[in-house]
């Protein structure tokens, strides 16, 4: 996952890390696609927070925000730690639910668009 927070990677690099990212390897030319959109700038930005330690606070922000939260995660996601998102979930202090995703990467908008749109309605139902 590391590919998709440089600034420059070679297409080599993104083609691999859509790879990865994605349960069904037919929707990593989708991932490749939206890469290229993005802001390189705004990439590197992201990474020297992460690696900054500038978003170090973020599990005492969620599981404390006085909400409904949900968590959307592909069972085949290689960058989630699901034992992370246990914890996560039995230390929120309001409403917290995981939604996983059979057969799923990190991409369920793209790898389970009819199941994900049933679950944003869901969500919606429970939050308006």
């Amino acid at each position: 996952m590391q590919t998709f927070l440089t600034e420059q990677p070679s297409l080599k690099e993104v083609e691999t890390a859509a790879e990865i990212a994605v349960f069904n390897n037919k929707n990593a030319v989708n991932i490749v696609t939206d890469f290229k959109q993005t802001n390189p700038i705004v990439r590197k930005c992201i990474a020297e927070d992460i690696l900054g330690d500038k978003l170090s606070n973020e599990f005492e922000i969620f599981t404390k925000l006085n909400i409904p939260k949900f968590i959307i995660v592909g069972d085949a996601d290689a960058s989630v730690n699901s034992n992370y998102l246990e914890h996560v979930l039995n230390n929120s202090e309001n409403y917290c639910e995981i939604f996983r995703f059979k057969n799923c990467g990190h991409y369920a908008s793209l790898e389970k668009p009819n199941e994900f749109l049933l679950k944003l309605q869901r969500i919606a139902k429970k939050v308006f």
